[in-house]
This record gives structure tokens, sequence and C-alpha cells, in this order.
């Protein structure tokens, strides 16, 4: 057997102490395969780091192609900003002593419609991430396909098919 069949047949993680745990043990010892399991420890903690590896090499891979959206980090910087003077604003009618506003500082001045318009791509990532987010899990997984087509792929195409998905859900879910 391969590492990679070990691995699935029975079951087995690495435990952080270094040791592997093998969750089919029944399986394991009916097949005689704890002796192999024991002999090849080294091949299948390898197989683990390198697995690891390949997962933090492509979250690297992935934050920077986000990080590479023209405009994104422009767009989320005007929107957080609005959002942190509102909630200044909203608490400065609160509790004892509330000015009402007063010292809150001026309203952020951004064109936040503008900008999607300038930034269609940063749009689109924003617009699927917004689903991403979301608690229903049809609609989340709408979204997480469509964020991952424009973060690697074509974000014009990404809409479309989100648009689609969107459409075939709202009339599959019409009576509910």
């Amino acid at each position: 057997m391969t590492v990679k069949e070990l691995i699935n047949r029975y079951n087995i993680i690495p435990e952080p102490d270094g040791r592997l745990r093998v969750r089919n043990v029944r399986m394991a010892k009916k097949d005689n395969a704890v002796p192999e399991i024991t002999r090849r420890k080294a091949e299948i903690m390898a197989y683990f780091e390198q697995e690891k590896e390949e997962k933090a090499k492509a979250k690297k891979e992935r934050q920077e192609k986000i990080e590479a959206i023209e405009g994104l980090a422009e767009i989320k910087k005007a929107i957080q900003e609005k959002a942190e003077w509102q909630i200044r604003f909203n608490q400065s009618f609160e509790g004892e002593g509330a000015v009402g506003g007063m010292g809150v500082g001026e309203y952020p001045k951004y064109d936040i419609k503008g900008m999607l318009q300038k930034y269609p791509r940063a749009a689109a990532y924003l617009k699927a991430e917004e689903y991403e987010q979301k608690q229903n899990i049809e609609l989340s997984i709408i979204g997480e396909k469509a964020l991952s087509e424009v973060v690697f792929g074509d974000y014009e195409k990404a809409m479309r098919d989100m648009e689609q998905e969107l459409k075939n859900f709202r009339e599959k879910h019409l009576w509910d």
C-alpha cells in the first residue's frame, strides 16, 4: 500500500507531539497493518508535513492574488472608515453626558459607488465575499465558488455564473 492508501484506509492523523493516531484501529489490527504503519511512520509523517507545506503555499499564493486586486484595499478601507464613523456617531447619543453627534469628526468623504465602478474586479470580489459569508449554506457555496473564480480566473464570468446560480436558487426556493 502507498502511504496515502494507508492513511485513508486506517484514518491516520498526526498528533502534535509527533505520534500517529490510527482512528480505525480495528481494521488495522484485522488487516495486521499495525507493524507496517509503525515501520513506515517516518514516511507517513513526511507525507503530512509535505501536505501541510503545500496548503501553506496555496494559502500564501491566494492571499497574494487577493492583495493584487486593484482597488480592493482602497475600497475596504473606505467602507471600514465609514462604519467606524457611524459607530462613533451612534455612541455619541448614548449614556450620560451624550453630546449628540458632537466631536465625532467629519463624515468620511468617499464615493464608494464610484470606486466600485472604477474597480469592477474588486467589486466582484466584495459581492462574492458577501455571499460566501452568508449563513445559508447554499448561498455560501455559491459565493465561495464565485470568490475563487474572481481570485484565480475571470471575474466577469464568475459574476455571470453567480447571478445564474442565484436565480436558480431563488426559483428553487420560491415557495419555501
